[in-house]
């Protein structure tokens, strides 16, 4: 497990969510190393164990009971999970773990607590230990957005996910944004810090 602390983006300020399982589906043509980069951020709840929910790739279970708020013990925040697999001969393996692929990955999110929900997906080629590292945080970018991946630093991107302007399969409108009714805006909070504004931080962890 790693973690980081980057600047934050609108990717964070949105969502998706389903009152049952969350599941997207995307094709992978040819075996090879993948790295899953799962987004979220808590802009709802204020308190863990109010929102819970599994993590699976196809039929594999690879974070259970994941609790965004217990991850980065704030509101506002972000949270990326990096999901290193492989696929050779129509087996999806992720560390030891093995099951089944033809060309469909699929992540589905199962509701334990409340509904699941997402900010944003990237399948890239490739693992975790050879992207780029994300870019560091200094206080005059707190509140600057910071850069995504472009063609220049993904020349093998397969998918970036993200809600403006990409439309998700088997979700309607309804479900675009917050996952509850409109709350504070929690990178409004005033707090002690060089700018005086909550600053847009995230944690990644690494699964194997």
């Amino acid at each position: 497990m790693s973690e980081r602390t980057v600047s934050c983006t609108r990717k964070t300020t949105t969502e998706r969510y389903d009152f049952g399982d969350l599941v997207y589906r995307f094709t992978i043509e040819n075996d090879g190393s993948y790295v899953v980069i799962l987004k979220f951020s808590e802009v709802y709840f204020e308190s863990p164990g109010l929102k819970v929910f599994d993590v699976h790739l196809n039929n594999i279970l690879v974070k259970d009971k994941f609790d965004i708020f217990f991850e980065t013990n704030a509101a506002g925040l972000a949270f990326d999970m990096y999901i290193d697999f492989s696929i050779k001969d129509k087996q999806l393996k992720i560390g030891d773990v093995a099951g089944y692929i033809d060309r469909e990955l699929q992540i589905r999110l199962t509701p334990v607590v409340d509904n699941p929900k997402i900010n944003a997906i990237a399948v890239l080629s490739g693992t975790s230990e050879t992207l780029p590292p994300p870019p560091g945080l200094s206080p005059s970018q707190s509140r600057r957005h910071s850069r995504r991946p472009s063609d220049d630093d993904y020349d093998d991107l397969i998918y970036d996910t993200d809600y403006d302007h990409q439309t998700f399969s088997g979700l309607s409108s309804e479900h675009e944004f917050a996952s509850g009714p409109p709350t504070p805006n929690p990178f409004e909070v005033k707090v002690s810090g060089s700018n005086g504004l909550h600053s847009d931080l995230y944690r990644r962890e690494t699964v194997l």
